[in-house]
């Protein structure tokens, strides 16, 4: 990589975590249509269901999030050169290399050490911050979900649909924000009308979408049924998955990435190797900025504004995953091995297998009577870019966007829960349903009943006495 070589992906694993999830601190507000409450999550590395040879303890080699994130501060924004040959000495002085060598539990949850780390968070380098205006960014603890064991999602507050069943499980409020600051547009930043994945509206049905927020990937997700029915543990449920837009900010320019630190990571998307620009007197007509008009000769491909659109597949991670801390670095997220990219994106990086089966981003089943969960996957790539330094350290580093960790989380409901709803989704609809046919079945027997009865006594029916005589009398006069 120092001359500009790609590196080489090698999958491992699975390293897998067992996890409970339980909301706490539960209240009740507004006549008690909104409640609040904190999701927490106990995680705990499971060795029985990871692979045969995998240890908490594994090394493994990755691009370091720290090198890259001064790295993006140099080539984002005004510096001037005296700047930036100190922050090339701070790379050389502090060993600050593109790819590090972690343990995969320090990288995940448990946080890992890091001697640039202990540097930035000393009395000395905040007074050279103060002493050049240095605006770097700042790392508490260092890996993907640092310290995120037994922490939550954030706090929530939520629709309870006591004024209005179809608004059960709304979010209204997510660590006190009913908008996200970080995408660009409306649509994209506000909560109305997302959910947290576990309840949607009762009566849901094929025809119906939603959409679901993930503090993980700081965003939502629209799903729609997938044309698929089943049972989960006896419970019927319908299918319902990932829309295949999600990923694309090209479609959805309210996710679209800013790339401020100006990298081509794919040249060969969407045109191919062999695009040429010829500005002609037609180009007058043309609009680069719709995506049908990219590989015309009018465009230069994904140039757009002044720097390069991300392909499909690929978005930008705005925050620390289910926190309300903005990143200090350019990071993405993707569906795992670029399912959803095109074939050049694919074809990037040696190692890639992308296959439908195994890394499609998610399902989620769906009893329709109750609009509840009771079983889920959903499957998600964080990945790591890699550019050149402007500088004279690290300057011939490839342009790359780097897959480091996929991760697979399969939502099981706890037994206790799955029994108690099964009672009453499963177990009570059939005895409602028993006891209206044992009703119907006994109002016919009645009603049958009563017709005998009736027609019975016609048949016995006995004329009145008086009656009798002016019948005979009126006999004896014809």
């Amino acid at each position: 990589m120092f001359y500009g070589h790609d590196p080489v992906l090698q999958e491992i694993g699975p390293y897998t975590y067992a996890m409970i999830e339980r909301k706490e601190n539960i209240k009740y507000l507004e006549d008690g249509t909104l409640v609040s409450f904190r999701s927490n999550k106990t995680w705990a590395f499971d060795k029985q269901r990871s692979c045969t040879t995998c240890s908490c303890n594994d090394t493994v080699f990755l691009p370091n999030p720290l090198f890259m994130a001064v790295n993006y501060y140099k080539r984002t924004g005004r510096k001037t050169k005296l700047l930036k040959f100190i922050l090339d000495l701070f790379f050389i002085a502090m060993k600050i290399q593109p790819i590090k060598e972690v343990s995969v539990c320090g990288v995940l949850l448990d946080s890992y050490e890091d001697p640039t780390l202990d540097f930035i968070h000393t009395s000395f380098y905040r007074k050279l911050k103060k002493m050049f205006n240095i605006q770097a960014p700042d790392f508490n603890e260092m890996g993907y979900f640092p310290r995120y064991n037994k922490t939550s999602d954030g706090d929530f507050l939520i629709k309870t649909g006591k004024d209005d069943i179809a608004n059960i499980g709304q979010i209204v409020e997510w660590n006190n924000m009913t908008e996200l600051p970080w995408h660009t547009s409306p649509e994209a930043n506000t909560l109305a009308g997302s959910r947290d994945g576990i309840n949607q509206k009762p009566g849901i049905g094929k025809s119906d979408k939603y959409e679901m927020f993930q503090p993980l990937a700081c965003r939502k997700f629209s799903l729609s049924y997938s044309g698929h029915e089943g049972h989960v543990n006896g419970i019927p449920t319908l299918t319902f998955s990932f829309d295949g837009d999600n990923y694309d900010g090209v479609a959805n320019p309210g996710y679209r990435y800013e790339n401020l630190e100006k990298a081509n990571y794919f040249p060969d998307w969407p045109c191919g190797p062999n695009h040429t620009v010829e500005i002609t007197e037609r180009c007058i007509n043309v609009s680069c900025d719709v995506f049908e008009n990219w590989c015309d000769k009018c465009c230069n491909g994904s140039f757009i504004n002044g720097t390069w659109v991300l392909p499909p597949g690929i978005m930008a991670l705005r925050c620390q995953p289910s926190r309300n801390i903005v990143l200090p670095v350019g990071l993405f997220l993707s569906t795992p091995h670029f399912l959803w990219s095109p074939e050049s994106v694919q074809n990037s990086l040696k190692g890639l297998k992308p296959d439908p089966t195994m890394h499609h981003p998610g399902i989620f089943h769906l009893n329709s009577f109750s609009g509840h969960t009771v079983g889920a996957n959903f499957r998600i790539q964080f990945n790591v870019p890699l550019y050149p330094n402007i500088g004279f350290v690290w300057n011939k580093l490839p342009t790359r966007i780097v897959p480091t960790v996929w991760s697979e989380l399969d939502v099981e409901v706890l037994d206790y829960a799955l029994d108690y709803f099964y009672f009453f989704v499963v177990v009570i609809q059939r005895a409602v349903f028993i006891m209206s046919i044992v009703l119907l079945v006994l109002s016919a027997l009645l009603t049958i009943f009563l017709m005998y009865k009736m027609v019975s006594s016609r048949n016995n029916f006995t004329p009145a006495k008086g009656k009798q005589e002016v019948y005979s009398n009126n006999n004896c006069r014809l």
